[in-house]
């Protein structure tokens, strides 16, 4: 039996502690290895009796050489689970990408151990080596998971690529469904499976990532150390970053206006229902929701067109209460409803909500009082919350989402690749409030809604 301390320093003289090295191999030892976990094991063990050095160097420089030293600080707090994350998505990123000086002259690790001198591998070992030095990072929204099994994903920069069915048993958990997902995608014939480094986003970055891979500053560029793809790098980094909490909560801002994202709504008693139904009407940029209300539209161009207010009815009573994102569409929405309506109706109260104190999109935060019951429990505050829900996606079934391609959700359905994004984005919204719902414990709101105005 081994007597290895745990954080005495490995015998394969990596370096490194041994807890962090083959430590965390043999924790794994029961497990019955795949080809593709021995071509790895196989690599790792030749790269470190054969380039030990040059291997911990570039080792080294991919996991802290652009870090901060607080962000490195980070990396040393994190739990022993996230480390072995961060080990195994390093020594992964090293071994596809990675390059080291041999005798004056850069050699691709791949290509090394590839080639006649390299480690003995398999004809199938062989093919998951060459499949790593080959596949480049994609990014992907997560649109279905089949918990124990598989998951969906479609390309987050090819709207019109089709889903791919990954099978994934250990990393397929439901709350991925929120989630990009940043990852080699390799092929055991007949399936598609994770090269096994998996770089998951939370939807805050999505506008970070956007930039990341639309930036013309990485495209055929690379580390000066290691060589490794400076997008890949990015990645990796931006993904250290948020595991270590050292990335900033991102404003959200309106796409029409670019302002902050608030809830406002203003509150009308109604004097005169005809003279407000017929003046609505007969507004071109206004539409009627059945018995529900109306809405007012903005004109995009190419027949697309983006709701700048939700006029609501409100239950038993004679009131109405118009919706808006930001406070520019209220201030201008304002003037525009009391200027048109006049004396059909009467100003009562606005309310604002700051997106910042929202739980999920639309939903107030709970707030907790000393010596008093669960406010998250009670049925007002629940139905607050999907008031509020209800009036933030009133019109997303005819709005253009970037998700979606800046196509309307109606509008991707007529696809099956857009049909498997609207799902996704469907899913990933309900799979948001079921977590924040569980932490806050309280019920859940229900996205059915959203589900029944496609008719999905």
């Amino acid at each position: 039996m081994s007597t290895q301390g745990r954080n005495e320093k490995c015998p394969c003289n990596s370096g490194k502690k041994y807890k962090y090295c083959c430590g965390l191999r043999q924790r794994r030892v029961d497990a019955p290895l795949t080809s593709q976990d021995h071509a790895v094991r196989i690599s790792l063990d030749w790269l470190t009796t054969r380039y030990k050095k040059k291997f911990s160097e570039a080792l080294q420089h991919t996991l802290i050489g652009n870090l901060l030293p607080n962000e490195i600080a980070g990396v040393r707090d994190l739990s022993r689970d996230e480390l072995e994350m961060v080990d195994l998505n390093v020594h992964e990123l090293v071994i596809s990408e990675g390059w080291l000086n041999i005798q004056g002259k850069m050699r691709k690790i791949t290509d090394l151990l590839l080639s006649a001198g390299g480690p003995h591998l398999d004809a199938a070992e062989r093919r998951w080596i060459e499949q790593l030095g080959t596949r480049s990072i994609g990014i992907y929204d997560v649109t279905e998971v089949v918990e124990g099994k598989q998951i969906v994903l479609c390309d987050a920069n090819d709207f019109e690529s089709k889903p791919i069915v990954v099978k994934e048993k250990s990393g397929s958990r439901r709350e991925l469904i929120v989630n990009k997902l940043a990852c080699r995608i390799m092929d055991i014939e007949p399936d598609k499976v994770l090269s096994g480094a998996v770089y998951a986003f939370s939807p805050l970055l999505n506008s970070a990532l956007a930039d990341l891979m639309s930036s013309s500053e990485l495209d055929n560029s690379c580390d000066d150390v290691t060589l490794i793809s400076n997008r890949s790098v990015a990645i990796f980094e931006l993904w250290v970053k948020q595991l270590i909490g050292q990335i900033p909560t991102p404003l959200l801002v309106d796409r029409s206006t670019g302002e902050p994202i608030e809830l406002i709504t203003d509150y009308y008693k109604v004097k005169d229902w005809d003279s407000l139904n017929k003046l609505l009407l007969d507004q071109e940029d206004v539409d009627e929701n059945g018995s529900d209300g109306w809405t007012r539209f903005v004109d995009l161009g190419d027949e697309l067109r983006r709701s700048v207010a939700s006029i609501n009815i409100e239950d038993g009573q004679d009131r109405i209460s118009i919706f808006y994102r930001t406070r520019l569409l209220a201030t201008e929405g304002k003037k525009w409803f009391e200027s048109l309506l006049g004396d059909a109706v009467e100003y009562e109260a606005s309310e604002v909500q700051d997106m910042t104190n929202l739980s999920s999109r639309g939903a107030p935060k709970k707030k907790k009082k000393q010596d008093d019951d669960d406010v998250g429990q009670s049925p007002e505050y629940l139905e607050m919350m999907e008031t509020y829900i209800r009036k933030y996606y009133a019109n997303w079934a005819n709005e253009p989402i970037p998700a979606l391609g800046d196509k309307t959700p109606k509008e991707a359905l007529k696809s099956e690749q857009g049909l498997e994004r609207v799902k996704g984005l469907l899913r990933s919204y309900q799979e948001g409030e079921n977590i924040k719902a569980s932490k806050e414990s309280r019920e859940a709101v229900s996205y059915q809604f959203l589900w029944d105005s496609l008719g999905i």
